[in-house]
């Protein structure tokens, strides 16, 4: 079935992107790991069918965009003019991740020393150092109302209400103006572009773009987290980039079968961003998604869980940057869960995944076995037709066990 819904989504980008730009629009990139409006259009149209009130909330929920304006603020942008550069790199930043006299780089394991090197940093957390090192800018979005733009609703058509009038697709079109007209007015000369890659429409809009007035610069993504279940969003279109590299050489696998890469494409390298995994500090952990949706299927399923493990020494993980409501409420239900159900039942040291996450795979290479309670059985789960090597087992409708049979078949360190 997941095989299948493969081939249903490369039909629907075929077909979409015949009157709309794939590289800029949300409606081309279906994550499943955040509840979205895109996601559920998405998922409709690839499974043969539309929902016309969802469309009508996505138009509806667009115009107000209307008012909106998205504008990217900069930081330590005069200390970076006429620099002479090798390679710019787009990536994200917290105010944790800067030192006295450097930034580093949590998904490409960089310092910013390298001065042939330029950081472009979208901050996540809106916090700016009070020193930043020379060769990094910071890149804050702002929105700012502007009721003036109501004024354009009566040129636009329906198709650009619906596919573009969104906070990502405006978020991407002004992030790839200031840096194209960055490069242009400064006179930039680099060699390569690189972005630890999500396949995001941010990140296609810009590398598209490069193509089309750089075309002899490289553009390189590294795929830093690995491929989570859901896979759709890696397919090859326009704006990935050139190159990408991958720490796994069973990811590569799975790109050049299933997501229309060409050997040529990619590389397999160790990993930037994690060391050699320790077996023991997954043992009886839960571990939260960034964010998810249908809360009420994780809780009716860790409700089944705690009834037949011993949970009570297990302690629960938050994602490092996810900071939403759902997140809080899910935290304190499982705990509660955990502190109802104290009687004596079966002993576990399973690490247990809720959600869609990467780290599925971080615990399979540490040699442990991991639960997995996810929402969508097609979308989420491991089904080892594609994900081969990964042996499965369900434990009810939403959960299942996981093993791995060889190591480094999926993260190489």
């Amino acid at each position: 079935m997941k095989i299948k819904i493969v081939k249903l989504f490369k039909n629907y980008l075929n077909i979409l992107q015949r009157n709309v730009d794939i590289s800029l629009t949300p409606y081309a990139y279906f994550c499943t790991w955040r509840e979205s409006d895109f996601s559920r259009y998405i998922n409709y149209r690839i499974k043969g069918n539309t929902s016309f009130f969802l469309i009508i909330k996505i138009l509806l929920k667009n115009c107000l965009e209307l008012f909106k304006t998205s504008k990217i603020i900069s930081y330590n942008i005069d200390e970076n003019r006429k620099l002479k550069i090798n390679k710019i790199i787009l990536s994200w930043c917290l105010i944790k991740d800067f030192n006295k006299d450097y930034y580093f780089d949590r998904y490409l394991n960089l310092k910013s020393t390298n001065t042939k090197n330029l950081w472009l940093l979208i901050s996540q957390d809106k916090k700016i150092p009070k020193k930043i090192p020379k060769n990094v800018i910071i890149l804050s979005e702002k929105k700012i109302i502007n009721l003036f733009n109501f004024i354009t609703f009566f040129k636009l058509n329906i198709k650009y209400i619906f596919f573009y009038l969104n906070k990502e697709t405006q978020f991407a079109i002004s992030l790839n103006n200031f840096i194209s007209n960055f490069i242009q007015t400064e006179k930039i000369k680099f060699k390569s572009f690189l972005m630890p890659y999500e396949a995001q429409p941010f990140q296609n809009y810009i590398f598209s773009n490069i193509h089309a007035k750089f075309p002899l610069i490289n553009t390189e993504g590294y795929v830093h987290s690995g491929l989570v279940p859901s896979l759709f969003y890696m397919e090859k279109r326009k704006g990935s980039p050139k190159k990408i590299f991958v720490h796994g050489i069973s990811y590569k696998k799975i790109m050049l079968r299933l997501l229309g890469w060409k050997m040529n494409d990619i590389k397999v390298i160790k990993s930037l961003r994690y060391k050699p995994f320790k077996k023991n500090f997954y043992k009886k952990k839960i571990f939260l998604p960034y964010a998810t949706n249908e809360l009420e299927i994780i809780k009716k399923n860790f409700s089944n869980l705690a009834r037949i493990y011993d949970l009570s020494n297990y302690e629960i993980k938050d994602h490092p940057v996810s900071k939403l409501k759902e997140n809080y409420n899910l935290k304190n239900f499982i705990t509660n869960q955990i502190n109802n159900h104290k009687i004596k039942k079966k002993y576990s040291e399973f690490p247990i995944c809720i959600g869609v996450s990467q780290i599925i795979f971080e615990i399979l290479e540490s040699g442990n076995d991991v639960i997995h309670i996810y929402i969508d059985e097609v979308n989420d789960s491991l089904n080892n037709k594609i994900w081969r090597g990964i042996l499965s087992q369900k434990i009810n409708k939403n959960t299942s066990i996981y093993r791995l049979e060889k190591k480094k078949m999926y993260i190489l360190t």
